[in-house]
């Protein structure tokens, strides 16, 4: 600070000058760097060095030996020798000058053999993760080692974790090295993992989500039983504690009494839409089966879906009848070997799948057991996932229905459709018809309602005298029905023999390039087959109708970057692609929408898309791409994941004084000043509010982070340099 007194006379005015140097800074700005351990006689120091202050070293009592300092005392980056075995206590002085007090701050310098390693205590746990805990020592390379199976996050970590732990025992070993001296030491710790499983009821009253390796699954009434009657298809869904694992349920015994209409369903992903892999009911009895799988009684049912369903599977039970069995007992666990892919299903969203099949002239007799191979589709009125939502759908097929079939008619010649479903005694098959398209279309992507549909009872309660159900302009048999028009007649409630009540709708009139799609179920949630005859005058053709998608997807990658996240694709071609939609997930399982990126409509050569996620700056995030054609069809890409390997270390002291107005500090704890470091805030939403970098900088000054444009609230401040970062919150008031 300048002073200057002016004296005023009659003639001129006389001045005089003076300097004032006002010293002091906070004891948080000196630091003396961390503690050292080393087996040589020397070692390197780094103390900080605020302007304009000068400093010097001091040796605490009691040392082992009186140490030299190269170049002097008053260097912070001064070389520390004349090193012995023994415990150093070294002061870092910083003189402020008189009449202020000097500021210091001390470190530990340890000279020897390499210590005993601490690596904490051995565990005993269930089938799970478990969080290691090893002491660090400065200046010494610590690193984890496992035996017995097993994984570890990262092996340099003390904290690391240790995970795909069967049952079994584990030695797992924190080994000591560097710090100039020869050879390693190391210390073991035990790992025990007991077979302790978690019990788990199927809830008849709501459904449930749970993650684990390790239950035993039953029905609510337990071991013992039975179950609880007319339980409404309640579902229970369990997925493993990694995405990179597959759940396997292991049924030990199933008894679902004596009735058809008490089944337990198991499908191959967390969705009830997905393929079945079991199935068993009150005439199973013991065996879990289904025409395209192989798995009874005994033998575990494995997940075989990665990515967004993340090896987890469902279980869905229905209980109609009063004749309950004792229920279940099934052992989950989890494995990191898939299980064996269905490729042949129906779902809401892909009519084909491999489980559709075409309708034409040498294939007018179906038996399609081998077909029943889709999830349960909620064709209700009003469902808002319903392949049949929207008005004018008669709720023609029931929720919770599993036994599913897409049937295609592709017209070749102009006439009706005609036909006739005769199924077996006891079973109750219905339908529901879309149409007419120019390709084979999905309803629930278009969100069109069915033109016919019936949910006719097992040939409507008797009514037609027969188990036949269809399109007719006749109905073709029954004592009651016979002879009947059904001109009119567009969709079958299954309410009794009054008047249109027969079991059969109206045909339908085709032109050439028509294309009909059906769905056909069977409500009693079983394997049984039915008889199809078609009866029509209009041609059907043999090939399948085409598939159209909206773009085909070349690449689709993610690269990690210092600020964000970047994710790159291409595509060969487009058609109709109004844009794509990018989700991110933590665990695969559970999605959110980052943004979207407009799409190039139609197109025949190579296009490239990319996007910046600066938001889930996370160590590893899942992405997928939604593709969403003009009409809302959409289509899912493959699931990538991003991990962020950057180094999180401690480049920066804590960040000062926090709150703030503001003005915020932060003294520079790295090793190299000469690299440039990045400051990134980002506020609570997930935004970059403000950037700031430093070029060149002394590391012994207090680098300033300038937030005072910023609003009240909190931030997040991420500090990096090259390969390393470190994040602190700050709190700015005003």
């Amino acid at each position: 600070t300048v002073v200057q007194w002016t004296a005023t006379g009659l003639c001129d005015n006389v001045t005089a000058q003076t300097t004032m140097v006002v010293s002091g800074l906070p004891d948080a700005s000196v630091n003396a760097g961390i503690d050292l351990f080393t087996c040589e006689v020397s070692a390197n120091l780094a103390a900080s060095m605020p302007d304009p202050y000068t400093g010097q070293w001091v040796v605490g009592a009691g040392a082992p030996s009186v140490p030299t300092f190269t170049p002097n005392i008053n260097d912070p980056n001064a070389v520390i020798g004349n090193l012995v075995n023994g415990i150093y206590n070294v002061e870092w002085q910083v003189l402020t000058g008189a009449p202020c007090n000097t500021v210091s701050d001390d470190l530990i310098i340890t000279v020897g053999s390499l210590p005993v390693p601490d690596p904490g205590l051995s565990v005993v746990i269930c089938p799970q993760s478990v969080t290691l805990d090893a002491t660090p020592v400065a200046g010494v390379t610590g690193t984890w080692s496992i035996t017995g199976g097993g994984d570890l996050l990262d092996v340099n970590d003390p904290t690391t974790t240790a995970y795909n732990l069967a049952v079994g025992s584990y030695t797992a070993t924190w080994t000591l090295t560097g710090g100039g001296c020869p050879g390693s030491t190391s210390a073991d710790i035990t790992i025990t993992v007991n077979d302790c499983q978690t019990p788990l009821t199927q809830d008849p009253n709501q459904d449930q989500f749970v993650t684990g390796c390790n239950f035993q699954f039953t029905d609510d009434g337990g071991t013992t039983g039975p179950y609880t009657e007319n339980v409404v298809s309640t579902q229970t869904t369990i997925c493993p504690d990694s995405p990179d694992q597959y759940v396997t349920i292991d049924f030990t015994t199933i008894d679902l009494g004596t009735s058809v209409t008490d089944n337990l369903v198991v499908f191959d992903s967390d969705s009830p839409s997905a393929p079945i892999i079991g199935y068993a009911d009150g005439a199973g009895e013991l065996q879990l089966t289904n025409p395209q799988y192989t798995a009874n009684t005994g033998d575990p049912i494995t997940s075989s879906v990665t990515g967004s369903q993340g090896g987890c599977l469902i279980v869905v039970f229905t209980s109609f009848g009063t004749n309950t069995g004792s229920g279940w007992i099934a052992n989950t666990a989890c494995t990191t070997t898939q299980g064996t892919p269905i490729t042949q299903y129906i779902s809401g969203t892909n009519c084909g799948g491999g489980g559709g099949i075409t309708l034409c002239a040498d294939s007018l007799d179906v038996n399609p057991d081998t077909q029943f191979q889709g999830g349960q589709m909620d064709l209700n009125v009003g469902a808002t996932n319903g392949v049949a939502n929207g008005t004018g759908n008669q709720g023609c097929l029931g929720s919770g229905e599993s036994n599913e079939q897409w049937v295609y008619f592709n017209i070749e010649s102009a006439g009706d459709i005609q036909f006739l479903f005769n199924v077996a005694g006891g079973q109750d098959f219905d339908f529901a018809i879309w149409g007419p398209y120019s390709i084979q279309s999905c309803p629930l992507n278009t969100g069109d309602t069915p033109i016919r549909c019936s949910w006719a009872t097992t040939g409507n309660n008797g009514c037609t005298g027969s188990n036949l159900t269809g399109l007719a302009w006749v109905v073709p048999a029954g004592p009651y029905t016979a002879g009947n028009s059904t001109v009119g007649d567009l969709s079958e409630d299954g309410n009794g023999c009054d008047g249109l009540n027969d079991g059969f709708v109206e045909p339908i009139m085709a032109q050439v390039g028509d294309v009909y799609t059906m769905l056909v179920n069977n409500y009693a949630n079983n394997n049984s087959n039915y008889s199809f005859d078609y009866t029509g005058t209009a041609g059907l053709g043999c090939n399948p109708p085409p598939v159209v998608l909206g773009a085909e997807l070349m690449d689709f990658t993610g690269l990690a970057q210092v600020r964000e996240n970047r994710l790159l694709w291409k595509t060969a071609t487009e058609e109709n692609n109004d844009y794509f939609v990018i989700e991110a997930s933590t665990n695969a399982y559970v999605w959110s929408e980052l943004g979207r990126v407009k799409g190039s409509g139609n197109s025949q050569t190579e296009e490239s898309y990319s996007f910046d996620d600066n938001i889930m700056m996370l160590p590893l995030t899942y992405y997928r791409l939604k593709q969403v054609d003009y009409d809302g069809e959409f289509t899912y890409s493959q699931v990538i994941a991003v991990s962020r390997k950057f180094k999180v270390d401690k480049i920066a002291s804590s960040i000062f004084p926090n709150p703030s107005t503001g003005q915020f500090y932060f003294k520079y704890g790295g090793k190299d000043n000469k690299m440039p470091i990045n400051i990134e805030v980002v506020n609570s939403l997930g935004q970059t509010v403000m950037l700031q970098e430093y070029v060149k900088f002394n590391k012994h000054v207090a680098l300033s982070i300038d937030a005072s444009e910023l609003a009240e609230g909190l931030y997040q401040v991420k500090i990096s340099q090259g390969d390393v970062f470190q994040t602190q919150k700050i709190s700015v008031v005003k």
